[in-house]
């Protein structure tokens, strides 16, 4: 069962249409693939969702800042996944989202894992298959975060980290 407090986010976003016009993840994941090119690189601020469009661009964190708002919008409750290695060497951020009690890893950004996979029983199960790719591919993993939240007007990378700190440690010790 999805916790109330997630699904009043979808009923008083506001957000009422997608800004790329998909009508599904699906339509979605294809849009970006048709769309978008991927941009690991340190900017002064990062870019909203309209801005990542226009841009055709972006770093993994606005990719799923732009993949949450175009799922609300289409009703779908989503979770945001926030991983980072010793270090803070390798910085990553996915989506999970909620349909027909199941739940789904959205990937675009994270190149050999791209794509809709699920369905998955528990968002839990989602959670600790992303952080096994994620300690997979680069050893360590010191960070693991769970939660809501939109990259705001003007935000910096450190803005950004300093959100996360907020969300829910999803690391199991």
């Amino acid at each position: 069962m999805v916790d109330k407090f997630f699904r009043s986010i979808i009923e008083t976003s506001g957000e009422s249409k997608t800004l790329t016009g998909s009508q599904s993840p699906e339509e979605l994941l294809q849009w970006m693939n048709n769309n978008l090119t991927y941009l690991g690189e340190n900017k002064k601020r990062l870019y909203l969702p309209e801005e990542v469009i226009d841009k055709k661009k972006g770093h993994c964190w606005e990719v799923a800042d732009l993949t949450y708002h175009e799922l609300v919008a289409m009703g779908y409750v989503c979770y945001l996944l926030y991983l980072e290695d010793e270090g803070c060497k390798q910085t990553h951020t996915t989506l999970i989202y909620f349909d027909s009690d199941k739940y789904f890893w959205f990937e675009w950004a994270w190149g050999k894992n791209e794509g809709i996979h699920g369905p998955f029983k528990t968002k839990e199960d989602v959670v600790k298959l992303v952080i096994a790719k994620f300690k997979k591919q680069y050893l360590t993993i010191e960070r693991a975060k769970l939660g809501h939240g939109r990259i705001k007007p003007n935000m910096t990378e450190r803005d950004y980290i300093l959100m996360v700190d907020r969300w829910k440690n999803v690391l199991s010790s």
